[in-house]
């Protein structure tokens, strides 16, 4: 309903042809490592005033994760900024230029690594690989969506069955093979596997 109100299309994801997702990230509130050292210090700051938070742009997750964290955690207005990207967000938070920002873990860990951000929601029912030692959403007395980006293949609607088919076998086989897997483990993204059915429910 958010989404419908605030990016109007005319199709739905389900009307594209689901072929196969590798791997996925979950997203997570950041702050600077200055600032707010809790999920209750941060929440407690932004209901007593209007924070600034750096988003990947109007109509994306971390949009309307932050419309729902501020619903449900009844913050003050959040004045929201759009950036390109998660690179240039936390770069804008490393810099103080805005007070908090949401994007995917694998777009904070460089930061949180050097020291200069804190992750401190992660919008996830489970641990994750990429920050292990992000605070949970339960660890902030949330209840919110987990809604992590998805990297899979689509196509056009109507693809036959027997050519999806074919597609997801090849992909199914390129996750296993052992220089993509070396590859995740060294930037610690998360392989999850979705064939055609459960990635398009």
């Amino acid at each position: 309903v958010i989404m419908e109100k605030i990016f109007p299309v005319n199709w739905k994801s389900r009307d594209f042809t689901h072929i196969y997702a590798w791997s996925a990230d979950n997203f997570v509130l950041v702050v600077n490592s200055e600032t707010w050292k809790t999920p209750d210090e941060f929440i407690a700051a932004a209901r007593a005033k209007t924070l600034s938070c750096g988003i990947t742009g109007i109509g994306t997750v971390s949009y309307v994760l932050g419309l729902m964290l501020e619903d449900t955690a009844k913050l003050k207005p959040v004045n929201w900024v759009p950036f390109s990207g998660g690179a240039e967000t936390m770069t804008q938070l490393a810099g103080r230029h805005i007070d908090f920002g949401i994007t995917s873990t694998s777009s904070a860990r460089p930061l949180v690594d050097a020291g200069r951000l804190r992750p401190l929601i992660l919008f996830s029912n489970e641990q994750d690989n990429i920050l292990p030692n992000a605070p949970l959403m339960k660890d902030a007395g949330l209840n919110l969506l987990s809604a992590p980006v998805v990297r899979g293949a689509l196509a056009p609607p109507g693809v036959p069955p027997s050519i999806v088919k074919i597609l997801e076998r090849a992909f199914a086989k390129a996750i296993q093979e052992p220089e993509y897997i070396s590859w995740t483990q060294r930037v610690r993204t998360q392989i999850r596997p979705l064939d055609h059915n459960q990635f398009r429910d």
